[in-house]
């Protein structure tokens, strides 16, 4: 198949049947959403039964099982990014001069990757002690929120036993009995 309007960019479409009692679940959603804009039609509800991916990498690199593994973790670099551009402002600057702006930029990249770190750390401790897995969204969130506060603080055993504490209350993903929350 080929896509595009000027340039016939040339794609496969990998469809991946899922199991009925999933299937039956989304039509299950669909039909009682809320939004008065949906008309579900017949072809709609039949698609409801497959996974479609569409790809341009060929079937001898990529076999159906790995587009659709390699979607999880694509979706995972979508949320890396999304937290960081929501909350490490990347969009927002200041009409300055060049210099301001590269200082900016390189103050944010240096605060992802102490964030990174920070959360690498932090999610395999609170996953050993715990078994919840931190999400990535929410931690941002919370850094950003109070990272002034934590920067002016001494720590002690107590406080970063705190600190953890308030990590596992708000920033683990929440139990969820039908589907997982972190691949």
């Amino acid at each position: 198949m080929y896509l595009g309007a000027n340039v016939r960019l040339p794609v496969r479409i990998v469809a991946i049947p899922i199991p009925q009692k999933v299937a039956n679940e989304r039509r299950r959603k669909l039909k009682q959403s809320r939004d008065k804009r949906l008309n579900t039609s017949i072809e709609q509800l039949a698609l409801l039964d497959w996974e479609v991916f569409i790809t341009n990498v060929p079937i001898y690199v990529w076999n159906t099982n790995t587009v659709a593994s390699v979607y999880g973790i694509r979706w995972r670099i979508e949320i890396i990014f999304k937290a960081w551009k929501s909350h490490f402002n990347f969009t927002v600057m200041t009409d300055s001069s060049r210099y301001h702006i590269e200082s900016l930029i390189y103050a944010r990249l240096i605060l992802v990757i102490l964030f990174q770190s920070f959360f690498q750390q932090i999610h395999s401790y609170i996953l050993n002690k715990t078994g919840k897995h931190l999400s990535l969204l929410k931690a941002a969130q919370s850094i950003c929120l109070y990272i002034f506060a934590m920067s002016l603080v001494r720590y002690s055993d107590e406080l970063l036993d705190l600190i953890i504490q308030q990590f596992i209350k708000h920033c683990c993903y929440e139990k969820r009995k039908n589907r997982a929350n972190y691949m």
